[in-house]
Order: structure tokens, then C-alpha cells, then sequence
């Protein structure tokens, strides 16, 4: 799913007014270096929110060469760096150490280089199973995230809506297509910690370990 530029402008400049302060901002995808708008959004970060967020970093899975526009932006700005998931095929740290692009090795959530599975597309929670002792316990529960024109708790459950078709209520998101978001409307939703009902189709990041980017390894071989 490829999101218009426009879009995800609007969905910044809906929810920015709102943050006093964003230490690290994560650009993710799919893939950020195959989005051919990719200098846009960081141009209007950097302009528009300089003041407001502290780091940016571009995540990516190593195996695709930015464009040249891209990497100007990049070196126009201090405040940008790359993130390199630790894949076995990965092939971008040469070229950002030969452009001086300041970057670093992703070793994933555990710092063991491994994916923790947290339970597939049609994973569906045990009936035993404490989930707001699972949410608290998760190490993505406060990785807010903007995608679609939605804002949540964790990057993994606004996919899940449109793959797995998770429903979710009142509470789980901002909903940035909405006209009027009060300061009451954000405050709240960060003050007030809660699991969103998209937890009931995740494991949680307290699951087994599996090979990073099987799927990538596979189709090199």
C-alpha cells in the first residue's frame, strides 16, 4: 500500500501541534528508500518541526540504494540517521560510510538479531491468556505510530486492520480524519494507558525467537 505524500503531511501537521517535544521520530514502511517522496517528508520535518523533534531515523532493511535526491536531503540535515536491520544480505553501510551518513545496525527488539513472532495472520489470542498483563509487559506498547490517518499505541496494529481485518473500538486510535482534536483528545489518550483490542491477535513480543527476514534469505538463495 503506497500512501500519497499529501496524506501523510496532513496526518503530521494534524498531530504535531500537539507534541511539546518527539525525541526520536522512526521513518518506516515497507521499505522508506523505495518511496519516491521520501525527500519531501523529510524537507517539511526539518522545516516545518525542527524545534519539536530531536532525531530522525530512517529505517531500512539494507538492500536498497537510496536515490540521489535522498541522500543530498539526508547531508543537508544534522539531525538525520539510518537504520540498518542486521540482515545477512544487507549492502547500504559501504555507501552511507562513503557519503558520511551517520548510521547504525538494528539488532531488533532483543538485541539478539533475531525476529520475535508474534503469531502469524490468523494468530488468535487463548482464551487463558492475561492480555493486559501481556500489553504491559510488551516491548512495542508505547511505539506510537501515525499510518492511514491513524494514531496508535503500536506499529503493528494499523496493518493489522487492513491484512488481518482486526476490528478495533473507541479508544484504540486518534482518528486524525476527524475535524477537531482537542488537547483533552491527545493528553488523554497518552495519560491514559490501555491495551487496544488488537492485542487479542497478537502474541506480544514475549514469544520465540525466528530467523530475521526468512522471506528475503529465501529469495536470494
Amino acid at each position: 500500500m503506497r500512501y500519497e505524500i499529501r496524506e501523510i503531511l496532513a496526518d503530521v501537521d494534524k498531530i504535531m501541534p500537539f507534541m511539546n517535544r518527539v525525541d526520536t521520530l522512526h521513518i518506516q514502511g515497507g521499505e522508506p528508500f523505495l518511496y519516491s517522496d521520501l525527500d519531501k517528508l523529510l524537507i517539511h520535518l526539518n522545516e516545518h518541526y525542527r524545534s519539536s523533534i530531536g532525531n530522525i531515523h530512517i529505517a531500512t532493511n539494507g538492500t536498497i540504494m537510496p536515490s540521489r535526491d535522498v541522500l543530498e536531503t539526508i547531508k543537508k540535515y544534522d539531525n538525520i540517521s539510518v537504520r540498518i536491520s542486521d540482515y545477512k544480505n544487507r549492502k547500504l553501510d559501504e555507501k552511507l560510510a562513503e557519503e558520511g551518513i551517520p548510521y547504525y545496525v538494528y539488532k531488533f527488539v532483543h538485541g539478539e538479531s533475531l525476529w520475535n513472532y508474534t503469531g502469524g495472520i490468523d494468530y488468535v489470542e487463548p482464551e487463558h491468556e492475561d492480555f493486559k498483563s501481556k500489553f504491559l509487559h510488551c516491548m512495542w506498547n508505547r511505539c506510537y505510530t501515525v499510518e492511514n490517518h491513524l494514531l496508535g499505541r503500536c506499529a503493528r496494529s494499523i496493518p493489522a486492520i487492513t491484512l488481518q481485518k482486526v476490528r478495533w473500538s473507541d479508544g484504540d486510535y486518534i482518528d486524525l480524519k476527524k475535524k477537531n482534536i482537542s488537547f483533552d483528545d491527545v493528553s488523554k489518550y497518552f495519560l491514559f494507558f490501555h491495551p487496544m483490542t488488537c492485542c487479542h491477535n497478537c502474541a506480544g513480543s514475549n514469544g520465540r525467537f525466528i530467523q530475521a527476514a526468512i522471506q528475503i534469505d529465501e529469495r536470494d538463495k
